[in-house]
């Protein structure tokens, strides 16, 4: 995620409070109870008994009792050279709408009170265990994580720690309810690299993956176009990984998740929104579970530590805070639908000037038409993208990923075959120009389908509402809808067809 940075000389308080061990024992016996009746549910929901619990794997499983979780990687308030510098404040952390933070070189109890009870992470390194009063917390520990993005496949000394790592935690009963992950390399993952790779995860048997790859930064090697296209290589390689599962037949697929890019990156200037709703939005397209920020505020005491946070400057919230702020508040409305879904497929229609995919990338085997591969919605059959604001005559990318319920106890159809869709404008800029796109979305329902409506959550207000489709002609069952996104932005939709959105759906 980050290079080790130069440790400062910090006072560091440690906090013994009995009350809060008290106030842990009734956090403990609350979560308890609403497990329990989340597990009641779904093996109500099963016909034929089968239960979530033991057809999923672990992380998915814990993923779906939680909120949908956008972390914020962050360093707490030190004192420097005497003075205690406040870049971690509690007021700021609640207007944001991140939904748990993540501990960079420090520990929990560095971090105001007011936010010690709060959903948090951690990176775990072999030498830096968790405290004695983090242990206390473990209840809220949403996610930990085995060091950083250095743990490598050819690095075996490192990699037997890592075994030695999950065994322990997978055995030690206060981390059943913690996901359990890994931060793969952003780098060098060619064909000679990738069997060592999945190798290194059917060992390790990790929770969750997640990667690093930040498209909008300055670079002397790569071109935006090249950082965009590679992020988006990234992410389908990973995606690929995560599908597998362990043993690689993919019957039990493990989540993924993306850090994202809230720091400058060498550059002045800071991602736009639509850049910034592109990193978001376009990684729930390919199916991540979790997104994680990186990075939230500045390091206190290092003026010279290249990561500099693009949500504050002199300790006060950005316009980029507010704008992330938006953007985690409206992926949280989509949360209880996409944590019940699960990544069945993935087309990319690139924009004309694009027809070379540059840095290596996969997204050629994207192509919105594969005889090989059918796309698995046999009513989608076409996508149009018109520039709101025309550019050089060039409309922008589109990216569309298919999902399907992660269990058949979710919608009360005892299936998986109800097919969903996310739309995505890949259209991005610096803002100066408009980067909305008209959508046309094209529908075949053949001769038998009765559908003239399609569900999608509205990410303003987390309500599903229905959409009209517009018939083309008198003859035939042919339909389409016009969808108008901003640049970066996605919807995620189903058929009407009488089964309810999976997240909204109420058992009997």
């Amino acid at each position: 995620m980050f290079c080790k940075f130069k440790k400062c000389f910090r006072d560091t308080l440690w906090i013994k409070d009995k009350q809060n061990l008290n106030i842990l024992k009734t956090l403990k016996m609350k979560k308890l109870v609403l497990l329990s009746l989340a597990i009641v549910i779904c093996n109500m929901n099963n016909a034929d008994g089968q239960n979530p619990k033991q057809d999923l794997s672990k992380g998915n499983y814990l993923l779906m009792q939680k909120r949908f979780q956008i972390e914020a990687w962050s360093y707490p308030n030190f004192v420097v050279n005497g003075v205690l510098e406040d870049r971690f404040n509690p007021s700021f952390y609640a207007t944001s709408n991140f939904t748990s933070f993540g501990l960079t070189n420090s520990v929990l109890e560095d971090y105001p009170a007011e936010v010690q009870n709060k959903p948090w992470s951690r990176i775990e390194e072999v030498h830096h265990g968790l405290s004695v009063f983090e242990n206390t917390k473990i209840n809220t520990l949403f996610r930990l994580q085995f060091e950083d993005d250095n743990l490598n496949p050819t690095n075996t000394e490192l990699v037997q720690s890592a075994n030695l790592w999950f065994h322990n935690k997978r055995n030690n009963p206060a981390f059943d309810k913690t996901i359990l992950s890994l931060d793969l390399p952003f780098s060098n993952y060619g064909s000679e690299f990738a069997g060592q790779l999945k190798n290194m995860v059917s060992l390790l048997r990790p929770d969750l993956i997640m990667f690093n790859r930040y498209p909008w930064q300055k670079s002397d090697l790569y071109n935006p176009v090249k950082l965009l296209y590679g992020w988006y290589g990234m992410l389908i390689y990973y995606r690929n990984i995560a599908l597998k599962g362990y043993d690689g037949t993919g019957n039990t697929p493990i989540p993924f998740g993306a850090y994202t890019q809230t720091w400058l990156a060498y550059k002045n200037t800071p991602p736009s929104y639509s850049q910034l709703r592109l990193n978001n939005f376009g990684s729930l397209a390919f199916g991540a579970k979790v997104l994680s920020a990186f990075v939230y505020n500045d390091y206190p005491g290092d003026a010279a530590n290249p990561f500099k946070t693009i949500l504050f400057k002199n300790e006060l919230p950005t316009q980029q805070f507010y704008q992330q702020a938006e953007i985690n508040r409206q992926i949280i409305n989509l949360g209880p639908a996409l944590l019940q879904l699960q990544t069945s497929d993935i087309r990319f229609i690139h924009r004309k000037s694009t027809s070379v995919f540059p840095g290596g990338t996969d997204i050629s085997t994207l192509k919105w038409v594969e005889i090989a591969k059918p796309r698995p919605d046999p009513y989608l059959n076409d996508v149009i993208a018109k520039r709101v604001e025309p550019r050089n005559g060039e409309n922008g990318d589109l990216i569309v990923g298919y999902f399907k319920p992660i269990h058949k106890s979710l919608d009360g159809t005892n299936t998986t075959k109800e097919n969903y869709f996310m739309i995505v404008n890949g259209l991005y800029g610096d803002d100066s120009i408009s980067t909305t796109q008209n959508i046309r979305l094209h529908f075949n329902f053949g001769t038998v389908s009765t559908i003239n409506s399609i569900l999608r959550i509205n990410r303003l207000t987390g309500k599903v509402e229905v959409l009209p489709l517009i018939k083309e002609s008198t003859l035939g069952n042919k339909y389409y809808f016009d969808l108008l996104l901003n640049g970066g932005e996605g919807d995620l939709f189903k058929y009407n067809d009488g089964v309810p959105f999976v997240g909204f759906y109420q058992s009997k």
